[in-house]
């Protein structure tokens, strides 16, 4: 009876936990078409469309053709170690950064607004905190990005 009731237990338990993975994990990125998410409760998103000081950070900017920004920035993403382009289709990117020890996953997006800019959002997928990450990618990004379109 006692074999029985831990097993019931453990089948539950290991259910719950299979869900909460599930759940925890979700990318929330831009609608088809549309505005890229806004940033959730929590310093683990930056973005160049918050409003939030804490969550804002400036977009990407440049000169020249469309074109030959879309193709630097691709560069510098597959440049980068643990990154995989998901989406790339006109005007948008959406990349996936894995961290290097435990294999968290974070959403980096780019929506090219005008001729000339570039919104970006860096979120992580699960946690709180992310210690300044994606504030610190987008801005290594960006210098990457500056090089190349200024050789």
């Amino acid at each position: 009876m006692k074999l029985h009731s831990l097993w019931r237990c453990s089948v539950v338990l290991l259910a719950g936990a299979l869900l909460a993975g599930c759940a925890l994990g979700r990318p929330q990125l831009r609608a088809d078409g549309g505005p890229m998410a806004d940033c959730l409760d929590g310093p683990h998103c930056v973005s160049s469309q918050a409003t939030d000081p804490d969550r804002h950070i400036e977009p990407l900017t440049y000169t020249g053709p469309a074109a030959v920004a879309e193709q630097a920035l691709l560069a510098e993403l597959e440049a980068l170690p643990r990154t995989r382009v998901v989406t790339h289709e006109a005007g948008y990117i959406h990349a996936e950064v894995t961290s290097a020890i435990m294999r968290y996953v974070d959403d980096v997006e780019f929506l090219f607004v005008t001729d000339q800019r570039i919104d970006v959002r860096s979120s992580s997928r699960i946690g709180y905190y992310d210690f300044g990450v994606n504030r610190e990618r987008v801005d290594a990004l960006r210098a990457g990005f500056e090089k190349r379109m200024n050789p």
